[in-house]
């Protein structure tokens, strides 16, 4: 096995035969993932063995309503509409889960998101949960002092 961290989604990935156990997410990756990283709409990251995708993540910009922001949020913002970056989707391939690659993945995330809040209006990261698993994650900008 040679697992290399996270990076950017290229032409030259395996994705064919990609199975995390849930089709939608299997089907986003074949699909979708180079089309929407060539448009702008959402960047995908993979861990991969060789050039074989065993993990990815994906991260897209939105904003939630305010009243769905933590409330330190809430008291610093006002009235606006809340930036986020949306944790669009988070996949490991069967054949290695249980091996801590999507913990990885989602703290990879996390760390491009506070990077991105660090030039940018980013005040949270939210997830589009694909089933009950699923959760939002608040706020993970630095706080101010």
């Amino acid at each position: 096995m040679n697992l290399r961290r996270p990076h950017a989604l290229g032409p030259h990935h395996l994705v064919e035969g990609f199975d995390c156990g849930k089709t939608a997410l299997n089907d986003w990756l074949l699909r979708h993932a180079r089309k929407a990283q060539n448009s702008g709409s959402a960047k995908t990251f993979v861990v991969t063995d060789g050039d074989r995708v065993t993990g990815y993540f994906s991260l897209t910009i939105g904003q939630i309503d305010i009243l769905e922001a933590a409330e330190h949020i809430r008291q610093e913002i006002g009235y606006y509409p809340v930036p986020v970056v949306i944790l669009a989707r988070l996949a490991v391939s069967t054949l290695y889960q249980g091996r801590v690659i999507g913990l990885g993945l989602l703290k990879d995330a996390i760390r491009r998101t506070m990077m991105m809040a660090e030039h940018a209006g980013i005040r949270a990261m939210s997830t589009h949960p694909i089933d009950e698993a699923a959760r939002f994650i608040p706020a993970l900008s630095p706080r101010r002092s």
